[in-house]
């Protein structure tokens, strides 16, 4: 599989960030899917022409993150995903409302840091409120 991984250097978002957020908006459009085999590190890392830690850091996050499983002996695959049973078409709307805000947010001078913190407050504030109006 030939990932379409674009590198744009002399921006703020690191080079292992840009790869989990193209990988990640690859599964939302549906180009990458359940069960899909990930290139090895070292052959993805020569196809964009970085260096191979930065590649497996990339890795380490998405497979943190529950997005790649790793399988000893077998390789790097698109894991079974929570978000399997979404609509790509609606996921990708999503991602594209997140990739805007998150645009807005740089713009602000907001770090990345600081800008996850406001998703997870705004988060547990939602989901706390479904919460009490479930219980209503």
């Amino acid at each position: 599989m030939k990932l379409w991984i674009s590198i744009t250097s002399g921006i703020p978002t690191p080079i292992y960030q840009q790869i989990v957020d193209q990988i990640g908006s690859a599964i939302a459009r549906g180009e990458l899917a359940m069960g899909d085999k990930m290139p090895a590190v070292r052959k993805l890392a020569s196809e964009i022409t970085v260096n191979p830690n930065t590649v497996a850091k990339a890795y380490a996050i998405l497979e943190k993150s529950g997005i790649i499983v790793t399988r000893k002996g077998s390789g790097t695959y698109i894991a079974d995903s929570a978000v399997s049973h979404v609509d790509p078409i609606a996921l990708n709307a999503i991602t594209e409302r997140l990739d805007n805000l998150i645009a807005q947010g740089i713009n602000l001078g907001l770090s990345q840091q600081q800008m996850q913190t406001i998703m997870e407050m705004r988060l547990a504030q939602f989901q706390k409120n479904n919460k009490d109006n479930h219980h209503e």
